[in-house]
């Protein structure tokens, strides 16, 4: 995703380049035959400059959507400092605009004179202008190198084969269930559910990750059942066991051990991409159309995986926290709380969300949640940049039908084209 920004930044870089040159070719070439210029061709130049004020505006104009994101503040004021110097620069430039009618009744532009001052002060706004977006470049640069950093905790070697051991197959109404285990890379094989629609496809695929809750559901039942009944509209699934698992450690909260949470954090996010891996092995599934739902700590992982993975094209988060860390003191407790934040640091939820902002959302909340205020769904959209928030009448289990209703609609719309239902045999 830094790769994109970057490329994106050049592109905007290039085209305002562009403008500046043609603007300033034009205003040269006036300023050289300003003096020759007969009343016929004026009107010719006037809609010359006025189109290269137009040209350097639409630069900056796209820099608006481009380069300085709509809630970040501090960019966004030196994106309005700039546009308005260039206005007032605009408007001290247009001489074509100061005319004075002679005694001999022909029209002459009125060369202005600006005072010494009044070009240092011009001089000096611009130098600070330049500081100003020098350093918005240098900081993306900056957050770019460092999300690199980030990335690399995650990376893996996606040629292994998944290692994939079955089970059982039971087959439901317009769907099958695999029960099988693949190798996560984490040192052990890991239980998921692989469920397919009939036919041959193109199916669009989502992969879920429970919650840590009602010990009979934090396990990959949870989502089991809605899988089954989006495979009728076309979507496969996996849905995986994490490390938090009532199948895996019944009280894994409770017995972990708080300084092997960077390592393990690390592993369950690998184990999360081997999974896509798993869902995009699947025959028939669309690699295009991929789409990812995580609850509670599902979904904080799950933002991890979103973060360093460009595979998905639809998000759906439910009753997530914008840290790790508002959980990670309520259980046991590490030796040293200030090594345990500086070592974390690194996977700050919000670092991993800034990564997939254009990538469709869906936020999932309850007014009755006792674990994550209306604040800190606030903190979690605005570092995704969606304002497709919706809070429901409801607990942190978030069990109302309305709640999976919405959320299987805005899968439907965002991985399943009404054109394209899958094939029949």
């Amino acid at each position: 995703m830094e790769a994109r920004a970057a490329s994106v930044d050049r592109l905007w870089a290039l085209a305002l380049a562009f403008a500046l040159i043609i603007r300033a070719s034009v205003g040269f070439s006036y300023r050289r035959v300003a003096g020759q210029v007969s009343e016929a061709n004026r009107p010719a130049w006037l809609w010359r400059i006025r189109a290269t004020y137009f040209l350097h505006g639409s630069a900056w104009g796209l820099a608006s959507r481009l380069v300085f994101p709509a809630d970040d503040v501090p960019r966004q004021i030196i994106l309005a400092f700039a546009i308005t110097t260039q206005g007032l620069e605009s408007d001290s430039q247009n001489d074509l605009g100061r005319r004075r009618r002679t005694r001999l009744g022909s029209w002459h532009f009125k060369e202005r004179q600006r005072p010494v001052t009044q070009r240092i002060r011009r001089a000096f706004a611009a130098a600070i202008g330049a500081i100003l977006l020098a350093t918005v470049a240098t900081s993306r640069a900056d957050e770019g190198d460092e999300f690199k950093a980030q990335r690399a905790l995650f990376n893996y070697d996606a040629t292994l084969p998944p290692g994939v051991k079955m089970k059982e197959i039971e087959k439901r109404p317009g769907a099958t269930v695999r029960d099988l285990t693949f190798d996560a890379l984490t040192g052990k094989d890991v239980a998921a559910y692989v469920v397919t629609p009939d036919g041959k496809g193109p199916f669009a695929g989502v992969l879920w990750v429970h919650w840590l809750g009602e010990p009979a559901i934090t396990n990959r039942t949870q989502f089991l059942n809605e899988a089954v009944a989006l495979a009728s509209q076309g979507v496969a699934s996996v849905l995986v066991d994490a490390m938090w698992s009532t199948a895996v450690n019944p009280d894994w909260f409770g017995k972990r051990v708080p300084d092997e949470d960077y390592g393990n954090s690390i592993r369950q996010v690998i184990a999360l991409r081997r999974a896509m891996d798993l869902l995009l092995s699947q025959p028939g599934v669309d690699k295009s159309r991929v789409g990812l739902v995580g609850h509670d700590y599902g979904g904080m992982y799950s933002m991890m995986m979103a973060g360093v993975d460009p595979r998905l094209k639809a998000q759906v988060y439910v009753a997530v926290a914008p840290s790790l860390n508002d959980w990670a003191f309520l259980g046991p407790q590490p030796k040293s709380k200030a090594e345990y934040l500086r070592q974390n640091a690194m996977l700050e939820l919000t670092d991993y969300l800034r990564q997939v902002r254009g990538v469709p959302a869906l936020l999932q909340f309850g007014t009755k949640d006792v674990y994550v205020s209306r604040v800190d769904s606030g903190i979690i959209a605005s570092a995704l940049g969606t304002k497709n928030r919706k809070f429901y009448e409801t607990d942190h289990a978030m069990t109302l039908p309305e709640i999976a209703a919405d959320r299987d609609a805005f899968l439907l719309k965002e991985l399943v084209p009404a054109a394209a239902p899958p094939g029949k045999d």
